[in-house]
C-alpha cells in the first residue's frame, strides 16, 4: 500500500440487524431473513 492510498482510506461503521428470521433448515445451515444493513 503506497502512502498515496493510506490517505484516501475511510472507516466505515457497518451495522447488521435482523428484522425477521423464517424457516430454518438446521441439516444444510440455511435460513431466510429480512435484515437491513446500515453504513456511516
Amino acid at each position: 500500500m503506497t502512502s498515496l492510498q493510506a490517505d484516501k482510506m475511510t472507516i466505515v461503521h457497518v451495522r447488521l440487524v435482523f428484522l425477521r428470521i423464517g424457516e430454518i433448515d438446521t441439516l444444510n445451515e440455511k435460513y431466510q431473513a429480512h435484515a437491513s444493513i446500515e453504513s456511516r
